[in-house]
């Protein structure tokens, strides 16, 4: 007997962060940049695969939240009720990501560890 299983409707957009969306997503999952301007050349040594990236895919200005703090701002109007949004930081950073993404939609938010046991994905839900 074959079985078949119905997958909801997914569509992937690859956008200017979210300006372009007209209406509410389900879920943003989003791997920004979100390396300080002055920490490349130190992890360039840790990280060699940093050594290929190009700049723009990896450094996020002085703080390394720059586009975190613009895609938290614009998340009440994209993001649907109940709906969750993912973005990948920097292990530092995860406490103030979470109080910018709560302060910013409301939610709940939680810290995801990687494999090795850094903080590296928070997770916000909308109410």
């Amino acid at each position: 007997m074959e079985r078949r299983q119905r997958w909801p409707h997914v569509e992937l957009r690859e956008v200017d962060l979210f300006a372009p969306l007209a209406d509410p997503v389900d879920v943003v999952v989003a791997n920004l940049p979100y390396l300080r301007d002055d920490t490349l050349e130190h992890l360039v040594g840790e990280r060699t695969s940093l050594a290929f990236e190009p700049r723009l895919a990896v450094m996020a200005g002085k703080d390394g939240l720059e586009l975190i703090w613009r895609a938290a701002a614009d998340l009440p109007r994209v993001l649907a009720p109940r709906g969750s949004a993912l973005f990948e930081i920097d292990p530092p950073f995860a406490e103030q990501v979470a109080h910018l993404l709560q302060y910013s939609l409301g939610g709940e938010t939680r810290v995801i560890n990687d494999l090795a046991g850094d903080a590296r994905v928070v997770e916000v839900t909308r109410r």
